[in-house]
């Protein structure tokens, strides 16, 4: 993500105020992944 999520959060809820469809595919593509992810970690 970077040095500083919360300046992520931040964006991304900026980005959500301008364009929520946007918003929301970042959101469902990152709870994916973190999914996926923990998936492979209790492997």
């Amino acid at each position: 993500m970077g040095k500083r999520p919360e300046l992520m959060l931040f964006a991304l809820g900026n980005l959500g105020n301008v364009n929520p469809t946007f918003f929301i595919g970042i959101s469902a593509a990152l709870i994916m992944y973190s999914l996926l992810h923990l998936r492979k970690l209790l492997r």
